[in-house]
């Protein structure tokens, strides 16, 4: 996924597609962190040597079992003070660790509390699925491996990028000075995603286009739940299952529809053809 990210970036920054501001969803945050300029890896090399120490970090964790586990539950077509009161009701065993948008929420706990807090919602109507993941992330009981990853951050030269960048662990812009920098970005490893409050502090500042850089387009229709009830657009830049070419072209052919100064040329800059053929 963070190859996919940043290789898809890449690309769009090459066809003229410039982002006003930026947002990491989750580990997404990296790629953000990187594709924003806040993060500065001159080479591939160093990008790739420094998440390879990244992965080492995580390997030595989970051979020494320290990755806390439980169960991931997903949970839609539900209002979210019902999820907000179970939360309380089961303080200190239940998280809330991703609020995706109004129809999507991760809780994750263990296995009986779980099962109880399932049962419950269903009998509001919810829709709820397990996750096939079963690893603390965003939550409290995620700090001492957010404290872990604090040597990876300590290696990067980082300082305010070139791209505004949101945190959705704060919903909020990064700071600027370089330590609290690497703070945030360790510790969203343990903080909650807020995703949906991010987007609406996006909103907020004027943003009306949103451009989901990735290969799926799950974060495009959160934003589209979220923002259902104000003028936006929300367009993914691949779709899976289908191809991706054609929905590289839909997506800029409907940012150019909406102003944006796009570099066909680049499509077909080791083609035989060029624009001016079309």
């Amino acid at each position: 996924m963070f190859t996919a990210n940043l290789a898809m970036h890449e690309l769009l920054k090459h066809l003229g597609v410039k982002a006003t501001v930026m947002v990491g969803h989750s580990t997404g945050e990296n790629s953000a962190l990187i594709a924003s300029g806040t993060v500065r890896l001159n080479s591939r090399h160093l990008l790739g040597e420094n998440m390879r120490y990244l992965n080492y970090i995580y390997r030595a964790l989970v051979a020494a079992d320290r990755i806390p586990k439980g169960v991931l539950l997903n949970v839609g077509a539900v209002d979210i003070s019902a999820i907000d009161t179970l939360v309380t009701k089961y303080q200190g065993q239940l998280y809330l660790a991703i609020n995706n948008c109004p129809n999507q929420t991760i809780l994750f706990g263990d296995e009986e509390i779980i099962q109880d807090v399932q049962e419950r919602l269903q009998k509001f109507g919810a829709i709820c699925t397990r996750l096939p993941f079963d690893r603390a992330y965003h939550t409290p009981r995620f700090a001492p491996i957010s404290s872990a990853f604090r040597a990876f951050y300590n290696r990067l030269e980082v300082s305010p990028g070139e791209t505004t960048l949101y945190s959705c662990a704060i919903a909020d812009r990064f700071p600027l000075e370089p330590e609290a920098i690497r703070e945030l970005a360790t510790q969203q490893w343990s903080a909650q995603v807020r995703f949906s409050d991010t987007i609406e502090a996006c909103y907020k500042q004027g943003i009306r286009t949103f451009v989901e850089v990735g290969p799926n387009r799950n974060l495009t229709g959160f934003v589209r739940d979220i923002l259902r009830e104000h003028p936006h657009l929300a367009l993914p830049s691949n779709i899976q299952n289908q191809s991706g070419l054609t929905q590289l072209n839909h997506l800029l052919a409907n940012l150019w529809v909406q102003g944006a100064d796009i570099k066909l040329d680049y499509l077909y800059h080791n083609s035989r053809f060029n624009s001016g053929h079309l």
